[in-house]
């Protein structure tokens, strides 16, 4: 058939409009072939991102595959032509005895986390800083990681078998742990080192309390209270030794000294121990004040009772646990349960 005698279908030029949208009409789809063409494209270049970057010399290894959230982030710095990342500054290095430094200071602030990562970066510049590591491990044991802690001081003793102080480290480790013979006998290796270091007689006096070796303990207390006279918490462990050993009235004196070397007037364990103490020399009134200085009127009404219980006088102990629920509803757990047992006792004892 003769080229000019094909039957083309006659909607495409049966009229200029007609043409004129058969043209918008393939506009369309053309847009429409290279916008899929865009797209595929797009998405075989995310396939290959994704699982074609083994290389590590491939530019977008380090970036890819992005964090999440980071997405539309680098699309956009893409788009802008900017680097897909800013590049943190390089923090200028520092030497061994400046990072130890700042980590005192970080410590002085009370950042114990960002002060042990100072110290540790000391020490991986220079191992042997045995100051350094002693701090190390008394980080751990302010954090309660005594095994830790024991690690730190080792390290120490094996370069330097004379450090007094990682002895002590190594008692207070030993301390935690429950460890107490263990202990003893590190802090008494730290003081045949050094007889100046007043935490090695305080855990020393600790331990025989313990043992109820009172003497031994109140001996001890001394020796750490003639090195170090502004610790309250010494005068506070001396007098509770005089009161575990029965000496009331000592007792008594000690504590009231602990509480005037004391930064804090409101120190609550000094003052619920004097209570305790003046209880016991039959001193109520003066013990309920000391009580209340040393927590709320509930608690100290409830601890006045506990002293009553101590000393037999079950009448007066059920009347005062009585009043501490009475001032303070929520507080009747823990005072009725004192109380039934102050009604027990004076049960048995009618």
């Amino acid at each position: 058939m003769p080229y000019g005698d094909y039957n083309w279908p006659r909607r495409h030029f049966n009229s200029k409009k007609s043409h004129r949208n058969e043209i918008m009409r393939q506009q369309r789809l053309s847009s429409t072939c290279i916008n899929f063409m865009c797209l595929s494209l797009f998405i075989l270049s995310t396939i290959s991102l994704l699982g074609g970057c083994s290389s590590k010399d491939h530019p977008f290894a380090k970036y890819w595959p992005p964090k999440q959230g980071k997405y539309k982030s680098i699309l956009d710095r893409q788009r802008q032509g900017l680097p897909i990342e800013e590049r943190p500054k390089k923090e200028p290095d520092l030497t061994a005895e400046e990072y130890e430094k700042l980590g005192d200071r970080y410590l002085q602030q009370g950042n114990m986390d960002e002060s042990f990562i100072q110290y540790n970066k000391t020490l991986e510049l220079n191992p042997g800083q045995n100051g350094v590591r002693y701090k190390v491990g008394l980080l751990f044991l302010k954090r309660g990681l005594p095994d830790e802690a024991l690690k730190q001081f080792q390290k120490i003793l094996e370069k330097d078998a004379g450090h007094a102080l990682a002895y002590e480290g190594m008692g207070q480790a030993f301390m935690q742990k429950g460890k107490y013979d263990k202990a003893e006998k590190n802090f008494q290796k730290a003081l045949q080192l050094n007889s100046d270091l007043w935490l090695s007689h305080n855990g020393l006096g600790m331990i025989y309390d313990r043992k109820l070796r009172f003497d031994h303990a109140i001996a001890h207390y001394k020796a750490a209270i003639n090195i170090k006279p502004d610790q309250y918490i010494l005068l506070n462990n001396l007098g509770m030794s005089y009161y575990l050993n029965g000496k009331y009235k000592k007792s008594a004196e000690t504590l009231l000294k602990a509480i005037e070397a004391g930064s804090d007037p409101k120190n609550a364990k000094v003052y619920n121990n004097l209570g305790l103490v003046l209880g016991k020399l039959d001193r109520y009134e003066e013990a309920l004040e000391a009580f209340k200085k040393g927590g709320d009127r509930p608690t100290a009404y409830n601890n006045l009772g506990y002293c009553y219980f101590l000393q037999g006088k079950y009448e007066e102990a059920i009347a005062v646990f009585k009043k501490a629920i009475e001032i303070k509803p929520s507080f009747y757990p823990s005072a009725n349960k004192n109380l039934k047992m102050a009604k027990k006792a004076l049960e048995i004892e009618n």
